[in-house]
């Protein structure tokens, strides 16, 4: 090549491409003896010769080595020639994982000789991690690739044979997928042989489920009843905590506080955990369930729901009207509602016709103290229409004036509260039709007024102020408290005639 560099010189160009020749017969004679050598030569695997006749020899050389590979990785064959891939972790890592075929609920050839090793492990007090297996099994006399081992080993986590923990943290399915993908945190998961179950145990187990949730466990192993059972006490938990959210209007879900607590406690453990000691709480938790949860659970989406509903709403909008009508029956209606254990029984059920009579009763009042109100406006009315002022009045100030009485009327029939009514009965009686006179008084046209002194000048009188008193506005004076007899009778009469006439000569008239 340096040779052939620079300008062209015929000479040493010829010698060059002559040596080039040369070089190109030597190279094929060389491969053609080595390929001689190859094929002539003897093979030994382990000290056995081996018999392979064929002549190509990187063909005899590919055979030879196999044949190596097969005496020294004895255990390689325990794959079954299947190829593994880092996609295959995920479905391996699943509890239903169909990774292994149809026969895969059981454990493979190469699942149990990797769950032997992390059993005699565990037995001799090691803690066996994703990297010793890696490198156990990938050395001889197995030879299997990483990502077959990982593949397997995640297999029997899924299935519940081995335990994968990161820093005292359970990793299982996504988790446990990528802290397998990633080398540098094999050496930290460490794999731990799951306990052996008995059949009675998983049995226990499984009618507990059944009991406590009222449907059987889909699964059939005690690590996926465990798991069942952790995801079923989460459910749990928010149930309680919707219910509870409710106490303000529904005091007597406090009682779930106990059941509560109890599901707090339970929730977050190891799927063997609940196989164990959840047993330990069964009477508890079934008691607290039967008793207490069922029933609320048949109360709040029950009749008895609506019962409650209607009666406290009632007795809240009526409060102010129980003072006069229905107190007794409405403090035992509010009993009931305050008992802690009302959702349970017939307790609720029987207000219903006690909510019934108690409306009626509380309507009929309403409606008597309404009527009371028309009475006391059409009296008001009755009395100002005989006035002669106002029978005087324009047509314009009469409809004014009536105008007021027929504002006290306006919305009568929306009010509901007693009181109100009553309220507005005895603000009628004692101080409408005063009021309505002394509008009428200003409505009146006033005297001529005379003329002052013979200076031509007009006197004007001043605006006369309310010409009606009220007789409850009156203090007659007398000195006893009370009228004993005849001559009390005269005498408070007497002082009554005097403090009329005060107010007569003042130029008022009296009501009464």
């Amino acid at each position: 090549r340096q040779a052939r560099t620079g300008a062209p010189q015929p000479g040493r160009d010829r010698i060059v491409s002559e040596k080039g020749e040369q070089n190109g017969r030597r190279y094929k004679d060389l491969e053609t003896r080595l390929r001689k050598l190859m094929s002539d030569a003897r093979l030994f695997v382990r000290g056995d010769e081996l018999d392979i006749t064929t002549e190509d020899p990187q063909e005899r050389v590919n055979k030879a080595f196999q044949t190596l590979v097969d005496k020294v990785y004895v255990n390689l064959t325990m794959l079954r020639g299947v190829s593994y891939s880092e996609t295959d972790l995920l479905k391996a890592a699943s509890p239903d994982q169909t990774l292994f075929g149809e026969e895969g609920a059981g454990l493979t050839e190469p699942e149990q000789e990797i769950f032997n090793y992390a059993q005699n492990q565990a037995r001799l007090g090691v803690r066996v991690s994703a990297r010793d297996l890696v490198t156990r099994f990938g050395s001889k006399p197995y030879g299997w690739p990483e990502i077959a081992v990982l593949c397997v080993t995640a297999s029997l986590v899924g299935k519940g044979k081995l335990e994968a923990r990161s820093d005292s943290a359970v990793l299982e399915g996504d988790v446990l997928v990528r802290g397998l993908k990633n080398n540098s945190m094999l050496a930290n998961i460490l794999m731990t042989p799951q306990a052996e179950f008995t059949a009675a145990q998983v049995r226990k187990l499984k009618d507990l489920y059944k009991d406590f949730f009222d449907s059987p466990p889909e699964g059939g192993d005690a690590k996926s009843v465990g798991k069942e059972w952790a995801v079923g006490l989460q459910s749990i938990a928010g149930e309680l905590n919707t219910y509870l959210a409710q106490v303000a209007s529904y005091p007597f879900v406090n009682a779930l506080i106990g059941l509560q607590t109890k599901v707090t406690t339970l929730t977050g453990k190891p799927a063997a955990w609940y196989v164990t000691e959840l047993p330990k709480d069964e009477e508890a938790l079934l008691d607290a369930k039967e008793d207490v949860l069922d029933k609320i659970r048949q109360f709040m989406v029950g009749a008895q729901k609506g019962i409650y509903d209607d009666v406290r709403t009632f007795l809240t909008q009526q409060q102010s009207n129980f003072a006069y009508v229905g107190e007794q029956v409405a403090e035992e209606m509010q009993a009931v509602l305050d008992d802690p254990k009302c959702y349970a029984g017939s307790a609720i059920q029987s207000l219903k016709s006690k909510l019934h009579d108690l409306k009626n009763e509380v309507e009929l009042k309403v409606v008597e103290e309404r009527k009371a109100v028309q009475a006391e406006i059409d009296d008001c009315r009755s009395k100002l229409e005989q006035v002669p002022e106002f029978l005087a009045l324009d047509q314009t100030h009469k409809d004014t004036i009536l105008g007021r009485l027929k504002a006290k009327v306006s919305g009568l029939g929306a009010v509901t509260h007693i009181a109100v009514l009553r309220e507005r009965t005895h603000a009628i009686r004692s101080g409408l039709l005063s009021d309505l006179l002394n509008e009428v008084a200003r409505f009146s046209p006033p005297p001529t007024p005379p003329i002052g002194g013979g200076t031509g000048k007009i006197i004007h009188p001043v605006p006369p102020t309310d010409t009606f008193v009220k007789t409850l506005e009156l203090k007659v004076t007398f000195d006893g408290p009370y009228l004993a007899n005849s001559a009390d009778v005269d005498q408070y009469l007497k002082e009554m005639r005097k403090t009329l006439m005060v107010e007569i000569n003042k130029g008022k008239k009296v009501l009464v």
